[in-house]
Order: C-alpha cells, then structure tokens, then sequence
C-alpha cells in the first residue's frame, strides 16, 4: 500500500505509522469526517491471524466504551487484504513510557485506576482482552491520565462461548499471561486480565516486571510456579496495604484475586482515599501475621522436557496421547518424582530426596532416558541444584537454568539429553556424557558404574587427639606451674573436632579438680566482627550477667565481681565502671570526671576500657588461673584480639591461658595472631585411619567387617563429622550413598525429622550459632516449640545449654555448624527474609542484641532502614574499640542499606573519624561535609564532624574552607549537650590555625572558648585541659616558651585527672619537644623514648611517628647521627602514607641535614628539595626546608642560588614575625649564606636582626636558669650569639 491510495473510497493514507509481523498500520484520512484514523492492514495471514483479526474487530463493534481505542470500520482492501480502521492516537505507548524509568507512586495509581475502570466496563459486557501489557497501553498526549486500551486481537466473549482456540494453546505476552492462561487452561475470565493488570502495575512501580526469565520457557513456568518479589522491597515508599493489593492481584489461584477490573477499581479508590485522610484501606492479612513456613530449598534435579514432537504426536490419537501421559507419569513415580504438564506441551518433572546429590543426579538420569523412550527425540535437559518448593514443583534460579538449556540451543538438537554443569560433573564417574561446543550431553549409563555407599553417623566419643590433647595438657602445666601467660590456637576445618578438643580438655581439668577461672565466649556469624562481641559475651557469662535483666542487677554483678578482687584497690571503681562499658553495662557517670571525660572521646574510652580489662585480668590471675576460651574465632574481632593481646602482654608473668578455636581462615582475618606471646598453634590434621577404625568399631562393635570400615573410612577421609554420621546411618539400619558436600549430607539425616521439627530448626539457623526457645516460638507464629526442640536435642542436632544469656529463657546451640548450615540452606527466600526480620524484633525486644546482629537480621529481614540504625551503632562501637577498619567497613555497609537524613550524617561522621586515625585526610573531609549536610545542625555529630575536618586539615589543608567551618561552628547554638563537642571542636580548629602561622585568628578561637566556658560554668575536665594544650601551642608558636611551660603542665593534669592517657601521652611528647627547645637535649631524650615506649603500649601509630621525628632531630643535635637517620627514615614512608605532610618534611629536613653534616651533599639535595615541595602546604614549617636547601646550595658552591633561597626563606619568616621550631636556623642561615657571598653588610644586618629576634624570646623565660640554658646549649642560638659578637662587637 502506498501513499495516496484509497481504501473502499473512503480512507486516503497519509503514511506508514508501523510495521509488525501480522501486517502494517498506516495513518490515514477519513473523506466521511475528515478525521485522522489508523488503519491496520493484514498481510500474509495464518488462519489464525484471520481469526485473530476479526474478533479485534468485533470486540471493538461492540466496546463503544471511553478509555478504549474507538471502533471505526473494518473490511476487505481492493488488495483482498482484511482491515480494520480505528481513531488515530498521538501519545507514546506505556511500554515507551517505562524505557526512560518507573512512574511515581501518584501516576501508577491513577493510571492503573483508569485501565481498571475501563476494564470494569470491559467485563461487564462480558469480554476479556487476554494481552493486557505495556505496549497495549497508550498515554494520550504522554498523559496518564488519557491512557487508552488497545489490541483486542485475542479478546474472548464469555457469552458467546466462541471455540476458536485449540486446547493447550497459548494466546497472549510471556510474562504478563495469567497462571491459568499459561498452563493452557480453557477456563480464563476477567480475573486473567486483573492479573495482567497487577503485572503492569508492578512494573510501572518496580522499574521492572514481576517476573523474570532467561526464555520464553522460564517465564512461562515461573509465571505457574514462582511468587514475585514483594514491592516493598524494590521500593520503599509502596504504602502496604497497596502492596497487599498487588500481591492479591498477582496470586497464582484466580480465587483470590479481585473478580474483575471494577472490584479492582473500587478497591484502588479506597486506598487512595485511605491514603488522602478517607476511608480505611482495604482488608488484607496482617504483615505481622507472617512467620516461616514450611516451604523449603533442598538439592533437586529438574528435568524440563517437550511433551513430544511434531513427529511423534502427529499420528496420536486422543486415546493414545493420554495413554502416553499415563505413561509418562508412571516412569517418573518410578524414579521417585513429581511431573507436571505446562501448556499441555511441556513436562517439569522434579526430584529431590535424603541421598547424596550424585545419587539423586543419578537417579534423575536414569529418568530422563526411561522418558526418552516414550517421547523420542523431544528436546530435555537435566539441572541439578538447590531450589525453592512450592507444593510439590521448584521455582527459582534452578528453573531458570533448565529453561534456558533447552530454550538457549542452536540449530536442531543433537542426539541425547543436555546436562548443566552441577549434573555433568556429578555423573561423571557413572554415565558417559560427552562435551560438545553446544553443551554437555548424557549419552547412557557406563557399564560398571564406581558407586560407593554412603552413609550417616552419630557423635561418638574423642579419639585421635591423644597428642594434641597432651600438649594442651602440657602447656596448661606450664603456664600455671611457672606463672607464664600462654596463648594456644587450635586451627582446623569444619568437622575436624575443635570443639570437641577444647571440650575434652575442659573435661580432664575438672576431673582433675583443678582450680581454675573459666570464661568461655563463642562467636557467631550473625554478628561477625562485632566489636568487642566475643570478649563481652565470655565476661558476661563469667559474671551471670542476663540479656534483659534490669540495669541496676547488671550493675550490682559487676560491682561484685570487682569487689572480690582484693588486687585491685583503690581502682575498683573505674575498673568496675569501664568493664561495664564492655559488657553493656553503663554506669552513671555524674561526679565520675574520667567516665564523663572518656564518654566525650572515643579514642580515650577505648583506652580506659583496655586499662581496665587488663587491671581485671591481672587481678583474677592473682586470685587463680584464669582459662578463656574462644570459640569460632574465625567469627571473631579485632577488639577482642586486641584486649586478649594487651592482656597477654601485661600479665606475661601470671597464669593467664588463652584457648582459641578457629577455622584456617582466621589467618587472613588476624594474621601472625599473637605470634609474638609464649604459646602454641595446633593445626587438626584429618583424624588418623587407625584412630578412625577404633571409632567405628567402638560405636558398632567387633562383628562389623573389615570392608565395611574401610568404605566408611575412606568415604569420611579424616573428617570425624562425617564419619560420625555415617556411624549412626549404620547403627540405625539405614543405607545411603557419601555425600559430596557436608551440606547435602546433613540434609539426608534432617529428611528423617517431620515437617514441624524441620521448620524449627530452620527457624532455629536464622539466629546463627546460638538461639532461644522464645526466639524460635516468635519466627514460627508463636506456635509451642519446646517439645519440637526437645526431639531435635534427643537426636543431638541441638544442645540445651547449661546458661542462658538472656532473661527468663531457655538457650540452645547446634551441635554442629554444618547442621545450622545445612538448615539455613533450606530456607526459602521469602522464609529468609521474613525470618531475619522478625528475629531482629525479638532480639531487639530482649534488649540485649548485639548491634552487629541486629543490622545483619534487618538487613537480611528486607527493614533497610532500621538496618542502617544498627550499623551505625555498630560502626560506633568499632570506633569506641580503635578497630578503625572494621568501623569503616559497617558504616558503609549502613550506607549501603541507603541509609538517609540524620543517620547518613551520622554514619558519614563516623567515617570521618576513623579516616583521621587512619591517616586519609582527603576522604576525612569528604565524609565530614556529607556530615554536616545531613545531620541537625548544632547537635554532637554536628560539631564532631566539623572537629574531623579540622584535625584532617591539619595535615593537608584546605584553610580556606577550614576557616569557613571554624566561623560557621563558632556562629552556631549548641543544641541540647553539644555545648563541650563544640568547644572541643573550637579547640581543635584554633590549634590547626595557628600552627598554619594564623596566630591572631587561633588566638580569637581559644578566647571565644574561654568566654563561653566562663559564661556557663561548664567544669568539663576533657575540655579545659584540651584549651590548656592549644594555648601551649600557640605560645610555643608564638616564642614564649615559659607560657608554653606552664600550660602544658596545666594540661598534663588535667588529662592526668580524666584518665586521658592519649592526650596525656600526646602532651608530654610535646613537653619533650618543649625541651628540645630550651636546650635541655638529655631530658627531651628521655621524654620522648618514654613517650615512644606510650604510644606502643596504647597503639598510637600516628603519634608514633612524630613522636620518633622529633626524636630523630634530638639524636641529630646530639651527634648520634646514625640513629637519627634511622629514626627518620622510618618516619617519612607512614607520613607520606597518612598524608601527614607536617611530619614528613621535618622528617625530611633532618635528613637533609644528617646528611649535610656528612658531606653527601647529593643525598641532602635531594632530601631538602623534597622537603620544600612540601612547604606550601605548610608555610610556619616551610622555612626550614628552604633554610637546609639554601645550606645544601652554598656547599654546592652555587652561591646565587644559595642567596635568593636563604633570602626567601627569612622573608617567609619576617611575615609570621615568629614560629614555633627553627626560627633561629633559618635567620643564622641567611646570615652565614650572605656573609660566603660577600654580602657583609647585609650579613651583619641579619644577624643583627636574628640576635635582637632571639633575645627577645629569651626574655620570656623568667627563670635565668632556663634561659641561659635556652641561649647557650641550643646550638643555632649559640652560634646566632657568637657570630653577632663577631661581626658587631659587644
């Protein structure tokens, strides 16, 4: 058809509008009205296509109906083409729409009310489109308003009862066909367009359909079998009684979806009024009715199979087609399995059972060749893995796989049946498969199949551990008889028997009744890396203190604890107050100056809280030895790692045992763990043969035979798990084949256990290791579950434990991790997430939740936002604990669970702290400016966020911006206690400014905090001796060294007082620097080396490294050059590495000097060049780069160059009017430089100027003592004096 041409003289056409497989639709013009019409042309039709066409054109004789594309005239072209003629309709179709991303929740509902209405129209003249979907949507004008239906090609009159489709066909869109419509039911009403109308709905929500496939096949087979993931969690703001909607609109039975597009109407109506402040919304079950159910996930095979083939069904009669049904259903009850016909055309057949997955792929094999013989070559393939069961048919990613097999081949299928990979490799040793570029292909059985039997065991007593027992024994011996602390590491895989070790180590130590102190912790994987969890959790037990009992009974168990330890004294108190900050007991911290000042600093709490734990320690190893266990250490924490180290350490002379138990993956988690402590490592070898022998035969007796034990032995190969499993299979009288995995072969030995028992002890995997009667009755709808639990116990799945950690209940653990993962492994995933979310109400209810658990049980449980809650405070705890990775690495995971507003900000403030700590500057900025933009401006974060940037610009800048946040903090309400955060972050910033040479701008910061600590009266000891501390550096910056003097032993004190040993230590560096200065190189030394000694002892890398830079110019002066060099080598890598500039061009510097005092002026050249390209960024410091450069130069003999630099360098100097080190380096440099030129005027005026420069800071010094010390010790200064008495007399 071409343009212009006339159609039954009536519709001239303008233009080809699209083009599809049936024919072409054309904008046209109507002579009648002279309105614009489509006309859709067939060309080359089917019979069906004819059929197809005239019921769209009957349907829309009748759907005179608005929100339906308008019915205009239909016929036969002069071509012999059939038309049809419909208003023309300018817009984009809603598939169009979609490509460019989700509508907004307002736009989804509108429009899916009108289609609703419409169809409600639609109905109740009894007619069904049956291919409701995007493309068949059309926005008027973009409009959603004016969306419009269209395509009623495959519409069906229910009246008319009209036959024009075969059984089993399917008309229809993949993937938006009802259940019903794609098994090939002949039965479909309205309610097949309601579920097409939930799938549009989902998408114009979600982004995305309801259901996904690799193929046509897998959607039409999830479309029967699978449930859609629910709105809420593909997007947050669906209210969920419109979530509820949806999911009734989309269930799989037609009962229970709404009866037609009107009751879907109304009920969208109420929601919306519901929604505006009408009605209520409309009835559905209750979200908190959900609870696990009994679906699982178990290891199947799926075998997908075409129903026949052209060939073979062509000469079948109705008869002999259901006759070969029947057959075909007989074949699979044979091997054990279920089918199903979809679409009357293909066959599911499902297979799972309590064998090993080889077992089970071998039987699925033997069933796939016995259907060969009944379908020919019709196109299979076999897929084995783990898949969710809906009644007795798989849905998930294992149907998608087989799908795909079949859908995804090229060409004709070759002879055979086509294998995934998990089958190919599992009938290997047993079937002849072939690998063709095409896939893998099943040929036939192999004629001497190598099966071995496999069966299950029980738990039986210890055996093969005789030598590693006997060296836990004599380590034990050692470490009490000589009051030696020792560490021992039992590493082994799961099922090897580390727990079973450390049990019967316990064992012999009570039988032996030895006196001993015993704390046991046991890590779990919910709660992985959890600060401090494991250590708390071992002393919580070892003071009986309960999850949910009242804080003051807390508080009254540690206090006691304390008591009863005479060796610790008078520090009963704070050991008691900082202990409970490690087992979650706060105690009150008014009239408490160093709990107060610590809970205002994270750094300072973790140091206090390692203090106590080791005076604790130390204390009970006096008393008797103490023995902690750990358990699952691989689940373990740094914290804990760390405080068991300290403890170690200080109590090396006491008999302190540590025992912990870890898979090999621990070594990647702590490497080199605590290598450095007296102890041992056992690594579990798999349990000997002979040692394997003597269990079997001391379980099942003599009269079991040689060939018998031999395959149980090498079935098991050394794992004692897995051969107490096969054990019990044999003492029970059941045989099975060796599973490949642990996981399936627990899975067999829970296929003995009835549904319910089954369900509660997936309930029971979802808390981890260990769980409570409670906890599991609130996961399974509050059912009883005590005796489901004692059952699981009587066959040692489970144990009761003889302690409960939470009130009032009754706690129970795995007996084994392989059985709680085996269990969590069958859970469904909607049961998974309903699970975790309903185990992180309860935990949170007990009150004793670990924060780590909680975000790991929301997170999985679909609650993102409370999830992010529980990160952040999990993230603190690990700041709290100087695990600065670990703190990082949970706020992300916060932010990852989209955390927004307050606890972004939050989160981002946390980060920022730890990248401080941690040395990156640049991302300590950039988190603390997404800080302050989130969270409530004045509050703690607030201000803390600021005080991060402030301490992260001391090292790199930016100044510009530092000063804009020092304003804007200084111009802000402290909002209910940030009054002392903002204080210290005014404090922070002033000391920033004024070692940046800023002196007037630090100066007007501190006396703001002076005015407003004044002004309130706020006695806050952290705060005062932090003020103290900046105005010592602003005058030492400032030359007046005896004011320096002075308040830094004001600080002292007063962080001496909180207990501050951070900024203690911190402030007595500086005092040994304060030294340096004076002249007084010996005691300096001695200051620092203790400082150094400090800053180990309390793992402060970074002051670390200034602390051995300043010592290293100290050795410097004192001649020991070759331990300064050392010193400051090792100084510049971390520096650099921490962007800690400041520290690396002082480090630099003295090298540059080192050596210049050698004569390698090569090395000093090159190290005073890198120093100065460091200087702009440090302009009070930079000077002295220049300085040794100008030096460097003159023993070069590069005379000018020497001059312009030294020159550069003290006019630097003159515009700050003084700094805090090297002033009189640099201005005797440029004298000495001057003077080598010739320049002897000029020379003698700038040592003029130095001397006048450096008597006037003598003067400050009130003691005469000092400052002769001050004048003759410190070498520049002495050599400023002796040259100007040269040069100018007197």
């Amino acid at each position: 058809m071409h343009v212009l041409d006339l159609v039954e003289d009536r519709f001239e056409v303008e233009r080809l509008a699209a083009s599809g497989g049936m024919g072409d639709v054309y904008r046209a013009r109507d002579r009648l009205s002279g309105e614009a019409i489509a006309l859709k042309v067939l060309r080359g039709a089917s019979e069906r296509d004819l059929r197809r066409f005239a019921r769209e054109a009957q349907a829309l004789v009748t759907l005179r109906l608005p929100g339906v594309v308008q019915y205009v005239a239909h016929g036969v072209t002069g071509a012999g083409q059939p038309y049809l003629a419909m208003e023309w309709l300018e817009g984009v179709t809603l598939e169009e729409r979609l490509a460019e991303g989700p509508l907004t929740f307002d736009e989804s509902v509108t429009l899916a009310a009108r289609v609703a209405a419409t169809l409600g129209a639609v109905h109740g003249l009894g007619i069904v489109h049956r291919d409701l979907k995007p493309s068949n949507l059309m926005l008027v004008d973009g409009d959603v308003e004016r969306v419009t239906l269209l395509d009623f090609g495959i519409a069906r009159n229910l009246r008319l009862e009209l036959s024009l489709t075969s059984p089993g066909a399917i008309l229809g869109t993949p993937g938006y066909l009802s259940p019903e419509q794609a098994r090939g039911d002949l039965a479909v009403d309205a309610r097949a367009d309601v579920f097409a109308l939930g799938c549009v709905l989902f998408q114009c929500l979600a982004g995305r359909p309801p259901f996904l496939g690799g193929s046509v096949l897998a959607l039409l087979v999830k479309v029967v079998l699978e449930d859609p993931p629910r709105l809420r969690e593909l997007r947050g703001d669906i209210p969920e009684p419109f979530e509820r909607l949806v999911t009734r609109m989309l269930s799989k039975e037609a009962t229970q979806r709404p009866r037609d597009g009107a009751a879907v109407a109304a009920e969208l109506a109420v929601l919306a009024d519901g929604r505006h402040g009408g009605a209520g919304a409309v009835s559905a079950p209750s979200a908190s009715s959900e609870a696990i159910t009994t679906a699982e996930r178990r290891v199947m095979c799926v075998i997908l199979t075409a129903n026949g083939t052209d060939e073979t069904d062509a000469t079948l009669s109705d008869a002999e087609g259901a006759a070969r049904t029947q057959a075909l259903r007989d074949i699979v009850a044979r091997h054990g399995g279920s089918l199903d016909v979809l679409q009357s055309r293909w066959l599911l057949v499902a297979l799972s059972g309590a064998e090993s997955p080889t077992d089970l792929a071998v039987r699925a094999a033997h069933c796939a060749l016995a259907l060969r013989t009944e379908l020919g070559r019709a196109p299979m393939a076999v897929a084995t893995g783990l898949a969710e069961i809906e009644g007795r048919l798989p849905v998930g990613a294992l149907v998608d796989r087989v799908a795909q097999l079949i859908a995804g081949r090229d060409g004709p299928l070759p002879s055979g049946i086509r294998l995934d990979e998990a089958t190919a490799s599992l009938l290997a040793s047993r079937f002849d498969t072939a690998r063709e570029p095409g896939g893998c292909w099943l040929r036939g059985p192999k004629a001497e199949p190598d099966t071995v039997p496999r069966l299950l065991g029980k738990p039986t007593p210890c055996v093969g551990r005789e030598r590693e027992l006997s060296q836990l024994a004599a380590e034990w011996r050692d470490c009490v008889d000589e009051g030696s602390a020792s560490a021992v590491v039992v590493v082994g895989a799961p099922g090897l028997g580390k727990s079973r070790l450390a049990w019967e180590f316990l064992r012999a130590l009570e039988e032996r009744r030895e006196a001993a102190e015993i704390w046991i912790g046991r890590a779990d994987p919910m709660a992985a890396g959890s600060a401090f969890g494991l250590l708390s959790q071992a002393l919580r037990r070892a003071m009986r203190i309960l999850d949910g009992e009242p804080l003051e009974v807390r508080r009254s168990k540690v206090r006691d604890r304390v008591e009863q330890l005479e060796g610790l004294g008078a520090k009963r108190p704070h050991v008691a107050a900082f202990l409970g900050e490690l087992v979650g007991t706060a105690f009150p911290d008014e009239g408490d100056v160093q709990l107060s000042a610590a809970r205002q600093n994270p750094m300072l709490m973790g140091d206090r809280r390692r203090e106590a734990f080791v005076d604790f320690v130390k204390a009970e190893c006096q008393r008797q030895p103490v023995l902690v266990v750990l358990e699952d250490l691989h689940w373990g924490d740094l914290p804990t790692v760390t405080l068991i180290d300290a403890a170690l350490r200080h109590a090396r002379d006491l008999p302190l045992f540590v025992l912990a138990l870890a898979r090999p993956e621990v070594d990647e988690l702590f490497p080199a763990l605590w290598s450095e402590r007296h102890g041992l490592r056992l690594s579990l070898a798999p349990l000997p043969r002979r040692a394997g022998e003597r269990l079997v035969r001391e379980v099942l007796g003599d009269g079991i035979g040689a060939e018998q034990i031999e395959r149980l032995l090498s079935c098991a190969e050394g794992n004692a798990f897995m051969l107490e499993e096969q054990i019990r299979a044999v003492a029970e009288g059941r045989s099975a084949g060796m599973p490949e995995t642990a996981l399936a072969m627990v899975q067999a030995r829970l296929e003995a256990l009835d549904v319910e028992e089954r369900r509660v002890l997936r309930a029971a995997s979802v808390f981890g290791e260990t769980f409570w009667e409670g906890g599991i009755a609130a996961l399974v709808g509050g059912a009883p579950v005590a005796p489901r639990l004692g059952e699981l116990a009587r066959r040692e799945l489970i144990l009761r434990r003889h302690e409960a950690r939470v009130a009032g209940e009754v706690e129970y653990g795995f007996h084994h991790a392989l059985v709680r993962d085996a269990a969590y492994g069958m859970l469904t995933e909607r049961d998974r997430r309903v699970g975790h979310a309903l185990a992180g109400d309860w935990l949170e209810r007990t009150g004793g939740a670990d924060a780590m658990a909680l975000a790991e049980h929301f997170e999985l449980g679909g609650a993102p936002a409370r999830a992010a809650e529980a990160y952040l405070r999990a993230a603190e705890e690990a700041l709290r604990g100087n695990d600065l990775r670990t703190a990082l690495e949970r706020a992300d995971r916060g932010i990852g669970c989209g955390a927004a507003g307050e606890t972004a900000g939050r989160l981002r403030r946390v980060q920022a702290e730890a990248h401080v700590w941690s040395g990156d500057s640049a991302l300590a900025v950039e988190r603390g400016l997404e800080a302050i933009e989130r969270v409530e401006r004045g509050s703690t974060a607030w201000f803390s966020a600021i005080e991060q940037m402030c301490l992260a610009s001391s090292k790199q800048g930016p100044f510009d911006a530092l000063e804009r946040w020092l304003a804007m903090a200084a111009d802000t309400r402290a909002a209910g206690n940030a009054q002392c955060v903002k204080l210290t972050c005014l404090i922070a910033g002033s000391m920033v400014v004024t070692m940046w040479g800023r002196y007037a701008e630090g100066d007007a910061l501190m006396e703001t905090v002076e005015r407003a600590l004044a002004e309130s009266g706020i006695q806050d000891i952290g705060v005062i001796g932090r003020l103290h501390d900046a105005r010592a550096c602003y005058a030492m910056c400032t030359g007046d060294l005896s004011a320096a003097a002075n308040r830094l032993e004001t600080a002292l004190s007063a962080f001496d007082q909180a207990g501050d040993r951070r900024n203690t230590c911190s402030a007595r560096a500086n005092l040994g620097f304060f030294y340096a200065e004076l002249g007084d190189f010996e005691r300096a030394e001695s200051l620092l080396r203790a400082s150094r000694d400090e800053t180990d002892r309390l793992q402060l890398w970074d002051l670390k490294i200034v602390v051995e830079s300043n010592l290293a110019q100290i050795l410097t002066h004192r001649g020991q050059l070759a331990e300064a060099r050392r010193l400051a080598e090792a100084s510049v890598t971390p520096s650099r590495e921490a962007s800690g500039a400041r520290v690396e061009m002082m480090s630099r510097c003295c090298l540059g000097r080192i050596a210049l005092a050698a004569g390698d002026l090569e090395t000093a050249e090159r190290e005073a060049r890198a120093a100065v390209s460091l200087a702009p960024g440090i302009p009070t410091l930079g000077v002295q780069a220049f300085a040794v450069l100008a030096r460097v130069l003159l023993g070069l003999g590069r005379i000018d160059e020497a001059v312009r630099t030294a020159a550069d360098a003290n006019a630097t100097l003159e515009s700050f009017g003084t700094i805090e080190e090297g002033e009189s380096f640099v201005r005797l440099t440029c004298a000495e430089v001057l003077a080598a030129s010739g320049r002897h005027d000029e020379a003698a005026a700038a040592i003029g100027a130095a001397r006048t420069a450096l008597l006037a800071r003598a003067e400050k010094l009130g003691d005469p003592a000092w400052r002769e010390r001050f004048l003759q010790h410190v070498p520049d200064n002495a050599r400023t004096l002796e040259l100007a008495r040269r040069w100018l007399g007197g």
